[in-house]
């Protein structure tokens, strides 16, 4: 299908309330990162006003990408040459920057993203596992302790398991089959002087977003099941 025929993209905990399944009827779940960042940038928001937000996503390499140097193939239109040489480098070898959609799939959540967001990525030569590097621009005075608090109440009173906060040395491979959408690692967690906030996230690409694939697909029986009983009594 094409993006232009979705009805809704939900994101777990960001937008899930605006399900409307007499309306909603082909979803999309988004992708990965965006269900790791946009979580994310919606509680800051939320508490304290997002300025600006530059995000550096690491993923792992994609079944689609080369074992060798060779041409850029496309995974979405198989037989096609991508113009972007750099994505037909050797993928188990090198780090390869590369666009992102990452900003055009969280606008679709969050507009207030809207002209404040820049992202890059790169794909790492591992398997299994992303990280996202943020840099975010609060309007409000924030310091450490507030952004850990708020983090903590998030992962303590969630329905989904969307937040998990870490402070042990671990490292990517650590947090495979982890199901949650992301973990934020506040060794790295720094707050300055000018209101700038570096956050660095954890997630597995593909466990954690199929467990929100699942969350979502229970969402949306239910919302059925209770418009079934409505229209019963």
């Amino acid at each position: 299908h094409s993006p232009d025929n979705i009805d809704e993209t939900i994101i777990i905990d960001v937008n899930d309330d605006k399900l409307d399944v007499e309306k909603h009827f082909l979803i999309s779940s988004s992708i990965c990162d965006a269900n790791a960042f946009a979580p994310v940038m919606n509680v800051l928001n939320e508490n304290f006003k997002v300025e600006h937000v530059f995000l550096t996503t690491l993923h792992p390499w994609l079944g689609y990408q080369n074992l060798l140097d060779g041409p850029s193939r496309s995974f979405a239109y198989p037989g096609s040459i991508y113009s972007n040489f750099s994505l037909g480098r050797a993928s188990t070898e090198a780090l390869i920057p590369k666009t992102t959609s990452c900003i055009s799939a969280s606008k679709k959540v969050l507009p207030f993203l809207d002209n404040k967001f820049q992202s890059l990525s790169y794909r790492v030569p591992t398997p299994i596992v992303s990280s996202a590097d943020i840099s975010v621009k609060l309007e409000a005075k924030v310091s450490k302790k507030d952004i850990l608090d708020i983090f903590q109440h998030k992962e303590d009173s969630q329905e989904f398991k969307v937040f998990k906060n870490n402070f042990e040395p671990l490292i990517s491979k650590d947090f495979a089959a982890s199901e949650y959408s992301a973990i934020i690692d506040h060794r790295w967690t720094e707050v300055n002087q000018f209101n700038y906030v570096k956050l660095i996230l954890w997630y597995d690409n593909e466990w954690g977003y199929s467990n929100r694939v699942v969350d979502l697909v229970k969402i949306v029986s239910l919302k059925w099941e209770a418009l079934l009983r409505k229209s019963l009594v």
